[in-house]
């Protein structure tokens, strides 16, 4: 009945552990894994993958990682001077790379098909929600830019999955107009009331004397809807309503919102991240920009590189100092789109950061799109199309998901179980009631302790488990027969890991 009998007493230390993995010589890190459901496979949809955390994704704008060399202006931001961080993350030995993995061949959506030009942002954030393009303009939502189709926001929310938008220049009080419907010029620094955020319909922008952005320090402010896909799916917008009332307000923040909830532990389990136009590096400014020691001129597509490297620079490590990115969460940097081609030769920006990932400067050479990210969303949080399967051209055979990116196993959680019985030499009887407990390390380097207790048939499972080497033991015991330690592979799910608790009187 016991397949692994290796020892007489219970032990609590781990076994074996001299497995061969990434980030030899470092020290293991505490595991602050989430609770998990029984019997889990990551590929099969609906199941909300056990093991990563949340997700933020910062959404950047209108430059190519690489471009031919005859493509002078947007410029590429690879060895970029303009970018220093934003290549330090694709550098390997960089230690802000240390937690890093990049796509070097991400490409324009229908990049193999030259008949369709997925152009210009819209369409691109559309493309981010649904799998599909929507209009092929940059027009507000309403009146005639509303998207008739399922998107990932609202499968989210259909399924009690909590996601926000935070949006960099909304929900600031006016001199004049009204919340997110600023009069012109009118624009403060000073974030309104909670209860007067709206869902941010309109565009605005402009330069008011009260308005300081804490990032570039200028006047200057640029709200574009564009640059947020779940604006343009009733779903997820509330419909034409500009007022606190609207029911999808609650989803939607300044971006001063998201230091508060970082510090909180309250962030939502995906969050969307949009800076204004000059952070987000699609527009420079009228003044001049300095950044790590150089001025960069105004009005210039180098002085809004320098501006939105200088955004990520600050906003990166703000979110991985909380707690929600320790907890295994995911920053995703991603770009809409290409500039002045939709070949492979132009390829865009697209960069992992998590604890969970490959790490030192990962180069992932497989082939990405937009819809290789709606793909993963959708497998890391469980959600189907209705009928099933992904959204729009996510559901396309061959569509990559961000997995290579990830350390093995994180997209096939792992899992281990069996029963714990009294063998008094005559009937096994189930224990239950018994506490269990799994220590070990896992191949991204995490320190794991996980406790559960038998049910009352005696068994027991631990999923959502990384590969590694683990020890399983029982507590409070005299004497136990069962396994001492198990390395599990990717997606390995033994559950015959039986003890024998020894004697009439074994528990204590």
């Amino acid at each position: 009945m016991f397949p692994r009998i290796v020892r007489q007493q219970p032990r609590r230390i781990v076994e074996a552990l001299g497995f061969t993995g990434r980030r030899t010589g470092i020290p293991a890190r505490p595991s602050p894994f989430r609770p998990v459901l029984e019997a889990l496979d990551a590929r099969t949809l609906p199941s909300v993958n056990p093991i990563i955390g949340d997700v933020f994704y910062i959404e950047m704008e209108n430059h190519n990682l690489t471009q031919p060399g005859t493509v002078p202006s947007p410029a590429q931001l690879l060895n970029n001077p303009a970018a220093p961080y934003l290549n330090s993350l694709m550098t390997p030995g960089n230690p802000n790379a240390a937690q890093t993995s990049y796509a070097s061949n991400y490409y324009n959506v229908l990049f193999n098909n030259p008949s369709v030009s997925i152009h210009p942002s819209e369409p691109n954030y559309v493309w981010q929600e649904a799998g599909l393009a929507g209009p092929l303009n940059d027009a507000d939502p309403f009146p005639s830019n509303i998207v008739n189709a399922p998107n990932l926001s609202a499968l989210l929310q259909g399924a009690g999955i909590s996601w926000k938008s935070y949006q960099e220049d909304i929900d600031l009080v006016p001199n004049s107009g009204s919340v997110n419907q600023p009069g012109a010029s009118s624009l403060t620094s000073a974030v309104a009331p909670q209860d007067q955020w709206t869902v941010p319909l309109k565009s605005f922008s402009g330069t008011s004397p009260d308005y300081t952005n804490p990032y570039y320090g200028a006047h200057q402010y640029n709200f574009a809807a564009k640059h947020d896909g779940s604006l343009f799916f009733t779903a997820t917008n509330g419909g034409n309503d500009f007022s606190p009332s609207n029911p999808e307000a609650k989803y939607y923040a300044p971006l001063q919102q998201l230091q508060t909830d970082l510090n909180n532990n309250t962030v939502a389990r995906y969050s969307l991240i949009t800076p204004n136009q000059f952070n987000d590096m699609h527009s420079s400014l009228n003044t001049d920009f300095v950044y790590n020691g150089t001025t960069w001129t105004h009005n210039t597509d180098q002085q809004a590189i320098a501006i939105g490297d200088h955004f990520l620079s600050q906003i990166v490590p703000t979110i991985m100092a909380s707690q929600a990115y320790k907890n295994n969460g995911v920053i995703v940097i991603w770009f809409d789109e290409t500039e002045n081609g939709n070949t492979t030769s132009f390829t865009i920006p697209e960069i992992i950061i998590s604890p969970l990932a490959k790490g030192n400067a990962f180069n992932s050479t497989l082939t990405y799109t937009h819809s290789s990210d709606l793909k993963t969303m959708q497998e890391l949080f469980g959600v189907s199309a209705p009928g099933g399967g992904f959204l729009g051209d996510a559901n396309t055979p061959g569509t990559n998901d961000l997995s290579d990116m990830f350390v093995p196993g994180v997209f096939a959680p792992s899992s281990v179980g069996g029963r714990v019985v009294k063998n008094s030499g005559r009937d096994d009887q189930p224990s239950g009631g018994i506490t269990i407990v799994l220590t070990g390390i896992n191949n991204a380097n995490e320190a794991v302790t996980l406790t559960t207790t038998t049910a009352a048939d005696g068994s027991y499972s631990f999923s959502g488990l990384l590969p590694g080497t683990y020890s399983v033991t029982v507590q409070g015991v005299k004497k136990d027969v069962g396994i001492g330690s198990i390395t599990l592979g990717v997606g390995e799910t033994p559950d015959h890991e039986d003890f024998s608790l020894l004697g009439p009187d074994s528990q204590q």
